[in-house]
């Protein structure tokens, strides 16, 4: 029996979108659904909160486009990091032009390691630093000669 080892790099291609025709479709005519899909089978999030989130992105006018495709990829590579890959998409030109093409990467990567038995890593807690307390002077007894 053949066994899959995984590694921190994707191992689908960020243009194999065709490998799996309903996710391509999927991720190209509503990427942030998939985006959302993607983060909330990883255990990263709600589907619904990251879908809207990405979608009031795009009514900003001028640049939504490219302030929600840098919260699509944010939010890929949380879903990503779930499953220990910290190949990150870049910021600007993998996400602003294939934004879909990465959702669609991820997605099927979420399902190949699935399949293999993979679970993802429960969502990072972060927690505050206890506040420095405050050093209190000690006085100085100096004798007296």
């Amino acid at each position: 029996m053949a066994t899959t080892v995984f590694t921190n790099l994707y191992s689908e291609n960020l243009f194999g979108c065709f490998d799996d025709f309903g996710i391509c479709v999927y991720g190209y005519f509503c990427t942030p659904c998939l985006v959302g899909q993607s983060v909330q089978d990883a255990g990263q999030g709600k589907c619904d909160e990251v879908a809207y989130t990405i979608c009031v992105c795009y009514l900003v006018p001028y640049c939504g486009y490219f302030l929600a495709m840098q919260r699509a990829g944010e939010a890929i590579n949380k879903a990503a990091r779930a499953y220990g890959i910290t190949d990150d998409v870049p910021c600007c030109p993998t996400a602003v032009f294939c934004g879909s093409c990465a959702a669609c990467r991820l997605q099927r990567e979420i399902i190949k390691r699935r399949n293999a038995g993979l679970q993802p890593a429960p969502p990072a807690v972060m927690m505050a630093a206890p506040a420095a307390q405050m050093m209190i002077p000690q006085q100085v007894v100096v004798p007296k000669a």
